[in-house]
């Protein structure tokens, strides 16, 4: 192979693309590992615990063939000793054999069984990589196995390959296998000390966890990728499909070789992140599962937030944004929440979907987390004696699903025979929420179930403190459990803990308040209670009756079935009339508002009235004169001060509008009380313009005569002419929609003479001309990412990986007996 061709094979490889011309050339690896050559610093990664069998053969053909170009590769299994190959021609064959062992004696005995094998070759060079550093003498036995056929200096163990991967033109490859890095402790301490500001802690634990089993697949790269072109990406999957340990890779791979500082979000607090935008450092904000864990709510108001969010992030030179969400919120999302406007088609153009595995893919994250676990012995023998190509092949396989059945913590909770693992592990494929399900039937006692009920209802990050107070409204006021104690919830959580929930720190970002907080374990534990708790109106109407938080009873999937259930509907309009005012916040992150009348106890985002839209939802003002009453009450007892969010201006337009529509109450004292207050929005002037369409020109007159009203308005829309881009043609059609609403109701002298003043500037002419014409299409593609599931892994390269298993048979059986299985 002549240097132009070696160049132009490089070209076609993506790792290699972007290497100067100076460095793609003939690399003799050899020279590089001359003892008086000055080294590089380097890492010392341990291969063999590292990477497995399969990756071991991957990395070694990767640091190879920056000399020799692109190799022959051959299965696993019964290779006839060739692992891979390169070749110029008959004469001048180079042959490569890897093997990854911990034991000399052990791979002394393989090699003897080579040594037949390459009897029948013909080669020029056979090359040996092993995974072990050798002794002058562990390199003269090999060499006398072989009887001379291979060169000591064509041995490279474990030292040259860490040496390889610590030259500049190799650096690449370390990115490309993150298994190496994200798994020493060196990089341990680094993501753990260096990349986690403040709240975002628990998330470096948590991302800690979820690599020991990370298997990079082909959208790690592409994340990557993306990321560095535009700043933002949004991994989307079914749920399960490895979303949030994919981008906890990333992650690591930013804070690793970046020094980049993470700052985890919720989608409740996206807000945060205004302050740090400005920030110098460089910084990676990471929202997991957007739009909710499980339902999303169609009165969500974040998108506009997420929208400002993004914009800043694509202009940054040194910020990152990574979001994950389940496939069906975020189509849903398309649907319900985002119109075909700026915010949709901005996030479509971000978007990488995680969809299936290869079957290489599921078999390696199959051996991983086989491989780590602290299963019992014979549970391990069991699987490996089975037909385990079936959990690689089941149309359910699923990473989420494969964590689950390999968890000593929850396995130690389910009663099952030593030679009936596989067959358990099969039966949980076929019925993947099984496995809860066998958990949730042997709990002890009923204060189990009630405790992962009431901690399901309540969504976002939850104190244990105020978990323990709404077990305990049930205990004190149901018969049913007034058997139980306060110290039973201590002694029930504690026992749940590694199995169903998990504790992490939090802080109150507005009290300071540091609390302990409790989580669920697993996402498919969430899946499982949302399959049958919404058939179960016992439970619902306990928890409705006893309810001591906003967030038990407004919960959209729990106010849909309120609807249509005329039991629980009436025990939820009993609980708000008699018990609102008692009602507070069980996350953490809310304010109060302290008036003369009364305390508004409210989240952050501001969802006092927004509450009460759900009582116009579940009842019938017409016809309950009590409901209708207390609505009239809450509205203008609630204060515009300036403090709430938009949606609560929203919520008062609507319950103002219907009461108006059914005469409780007068149009002229809704106008009044909402103009009173502070305007900071222009969509605050769009929802109220929607009150007004229906009222009468003395109800108009005192709008368009309140003068410091009217004037706050024109100046909210001259600032949106200054901040408006004539090349956005969605921010100019928003503009026009709202500027027509608005002066139907009130006169904005100042906006208007300024647009007639813009009409004479051709850039603006131009962008009317194509507004009025409607001609800007979006054509943003949208970035998926179809792993089809072909066979591209041989049923005896499966058995091969398999059988290395083996050797986590004495580390399993210490486990066993310290464990108790």
């Amino acid at each position: 192979m002549n240097t132009s061709s070696f160049i132009s094979v490089l070209d076609e490889d993506p790792y290699f693309r972007n290497l100067s011309s100076n460095k793609t050339k003939y690399i003799d690896v050899r020279r590089y590992l001359k003892p008086n050559k000055k080294k590089p610093i380097m890492n010392n990664y341990n291969f063999t615990e590292l990477l497995s069998p399969l990756r071991f053969e991957q990395i070694s053909r990767d640091l190879l063939r920056t000399q020799y170009g692109i190799f022959e590769n051959f299965a696993e299994g019964k290779d006839n000793g060739i692992d891979f190959r390169y070749s110029e021609s008959k004469n001048n064959m180079l042959i490569v054999q890897c093997k990854r062992y911990k034991n000399f004696n052990n791979l002394i005995s393989v090699l003897k069984n080579e040594n037949d094998k390459i009897k029948k070759m013909k080669f020029s060079t056979y090359l040996l990589v092993i995974s072990l550093d050798l002794t002058v003498a562990n390199k003269d036995k090999i060499v006398e196995v072989f009887k001379n056929k291979v060169n000591p200096n064509n041995i490279l163990t474990t030292s040259d390959l860490n040496y390889l991967l610590s030259l500049p033109i190799n650096h690449h490859i370390e990115f490309k296998y993150p298994e190496l890095w994200m798994k020493s402790i060196n990089v341990h301490q680094k993501i753990f000390h260096l990349g986690i500001l403040n709240h975002s802690r628990f998330i470096g634990e948590e991302l800690l966890f979820s690599l020991v089993n990370f298997v990079p697949i082909e959208q790690y790269d592409q994340v990557i990728n993306h990321l560095e072109s535009n700043n933002i990406v949004i991994i989307s999957g079914n749920p399960g499909i490895g979303k949030t340990t994919l981008s906890h890779a990333v992650i690591s791979h930013y804070l690793y070789f970046n020094k980049y500082q993470l700052i985890g979000l919720s989608y409740r607090k996206i807000q945060e992140a205004e302050s740090l935008l400005y920030n110098e450092d460089p910084c990676i904000f990471y929202i997991d599962d957007f739009l909710g864990h499980i339902k999303l709510d169609k009165k969500n108001d974040y998108a506009q937030l997420l929208l400002f969010l993004i914009k800043k992030i694509e202009k940054s030179t040194n910020k990152k944004l990574i979001i994950t969400s389940r496939e069906y919120i975020l189509r849903q999302a398309h649907k319900d929440l985002f119109p075909i406007n700026e915010i949709s088609n901005t996030i479509t153009k971000h978007i990488i979907e995680l969809s299936s595995f290869t079957r290489r893919i599921r078999t390696e994250i199959l051996y991983n987390y086989i491989n780590n676990s602290r299963l019992p012995i014979k549970y391990i023998n069991n699987l490996l004696n089975s037909d385990y190509k079936k959990i690689i092949d089941h149309k359910n396989y699923n990473p989420r699903i494969i964590e689950k059945l390999t968890d000593e913590n929850i396995l130690r909770n389910i009663q099952i025979e030593d030679n009936s693992y596989y067959s358990y592990f099969i039966e949980n494929l076929n019925n993947p929420l099984r496995v809860w399900q066998d958990v949730y039937d042997n709990f002890p006692n009923k204060l189990y179930k009630l405790i992962i009920i009431i901690r399901f209802l309540i969504e976002g990050e939850l104190p244990v403190k105020n978990l323990e107070k709404a077990v305990n409204s049930i205990i004190e006021n149901s018969q049913e459990y007034q058997s139980f104690s306060y110290d039973d919830f201590e002694y029930t959580i504690r026992s749940l803990e590694g199995t169903l929930f998990s504790f992490k720190d939090g802080v109150d970002e507005l009290t300071e308040e540091k609390y302990t907080l409790i989580e669920f374990q697993n996402p498919s534990i969430i899946d499982f209670i949302d399959n049958f708790i919404w058939k179960k109106t016992y439970w619902l109407n306990l928890i409705i009756k006893n309810a001591i938080y906003f967030e038990q009873l407004f919960n959209f999937e729990l106010i849909e079935i309120i609807k249509v259930d005329p039991t629980l509907s009436k025990s939820f309009r009993d609980k708000i009339l008699k018990d609102f005012h008692r009602l507070t916040n069980a996350n953490i992150g809310y304010f109060e508002y302290d008036t003369q009348e009364t305390t508004f106890n409210c989240w952050t985002q501001g969802r006092y009235l927004y509450f009460l839209i759900e009582l116009l939802e579940v009842t019938n003002i017409e016809e309950d004169e009590d409901v209708a009453f207390f609505l009239k009450s809450e509205i203008f007892r609630y204060p515009f001060d300036g403090t709430e969010d938009i949606s609560e201006k929203q919520s008062f337009c609507e319950i103002a509008t219907i009461l108006i529509e059914r005469g409780h109450i007068n149009e002229k004292d809704a106008i009044m009380h909402y103009t009173s207050g502070f305007i900071n929005d222009v969509k605050e002037l769009v929802c109220f313009e929607y009150m007004t369409r229906k009222c009468n020109k003395e109800s108009l007159d005192i709008i368009r005569n309140n003068k410091e009203f009217v004037e706050d308005a024109d100046n909210l829309f001259l600032c949106e002419i200054n901040e408006l881009s004539t090349k956005n043609f969605i921010d100019l059609m928003d503009f026009y929609d709202d500027y027509e609403q608005i002066t139907h109701i009130l006169p904005l002298k100042k906006t208007t003479k300024k647009l007639k003043k813009l009409e004479t500037n051709s850039i603006w002419k131009e962008a009317w001309e194509k507004l009025g014409k409607n001609v800007e299409e979006n054509n943003l593609t949208r970035k998926v990412v179809d792993n089809i599931n072909y066979f591209d892994i041989e049923d005896k390269s499966i058995d091969s990986l398999f059988k290395s298993i083996n050797k986590k048979m004495i580390h399993a059986a210490f486990y066993d007996k310290k464990q108790g299985f």
